[in-house]
């Protein structure tokens, strides 16, 4: 098996969605339920953090192999080989699971909104869907990125432990940062405004993000495959 099988990819797929249809049904109509309160009362809510956690949640039970023997065993006794799985797993969560929350609140919120519609004096606007414009998923995937690396890392409680890991670095940067401006603020100043100032941030955002999350797809294959052999 070292050639890439559509067929074997499509039972992973197969597999996966018979094991938590049930789950996904009930978080998809949990999610549209909630937003059709949002749309009645046209009040959205900050959708951003919640969809961050639930998706890495639902990571962690993706990858509940890891951790667990007998989904450990029933992993390496799946008749494909680690490249196929791989792509199956980076398909669900990068790309099923968003949509499994996005697509519920923009339909829930828009069905709230029509509903009130027909109450005099009521007008409705419909969801701005540009609120998930394509900064906002590739944040989502570098998100997804880094803790689908991290709980392949950690194997146990891998998604607490990365996020502890992530405070605790951003607490040394933040330190960092604030001693280094505290001794080169003059050079600071003078780059800010000779430098940065003529560079275009959405440009190094991208760069980074792209950079980020392949270097992360790369060292979780590279994981996986250590941790199969």
């Amino acid at each position: 098996m070292n050639t890439i099988s559509l067929n074997r990819s499509g039972r992973l797929f197969v597999e996966y969605f018979t094991l938590n249809w049930i789950r996904d049904v009930v978080i998809f109509v949990g999610f549209f339920l909630l937003n059709i309160i949002c749309g009645c009362i046209n009040t959205p809510l900050t959708h951003y953090n919640i969809i961050m956690i639930v998706m890495v949640i639902l990571l962690s039970k993706l990858f509940k192999f890891i951790s667990d023997k007998p989904h450990g065993i029933s992993y390496l006794l799946s008749p494909a080989n680690i490249e196929e799985k791989f792509i199956v797993n980076i398909l669900i969560s990068h790309l099923y699971f968003p949509l499994l929350l996005i697509v519920p609140i923009i339909l829930g919120y828009n069905t709230g909104g029509l509903l009130t519609t027909i109450l005099p004096n009521k007008s409705f606007v419909f969801y701005d869907i540009s609120l998930f414009r394509y900064r906002v998923i590739l944040v989502f995937f570098g998100i997804q990125a880094l803790f689908m690396f991290g709980i392949l890392f950690f194997k146990k409680n891998g998604a607490i432990k990365t996020l502890l890991c992530l405070v605790v670095l951003l607490i040394i940067g933040i330190i960092v940062v604030v001693r280094l401006f505290a001794v080169f603020e003059d050079a600071a100043y003078y780059v800010e405004k000779n430098f940065i100032d003529n560079l275009s941030y959405d440009y190094i955002f991208h760069i980074l993000n792209y950079v980020g999350i392949f270097t992360l797809w790369i060292l979780s294959y590279l994981r996986l495959k250590k941790m199969e052999v």
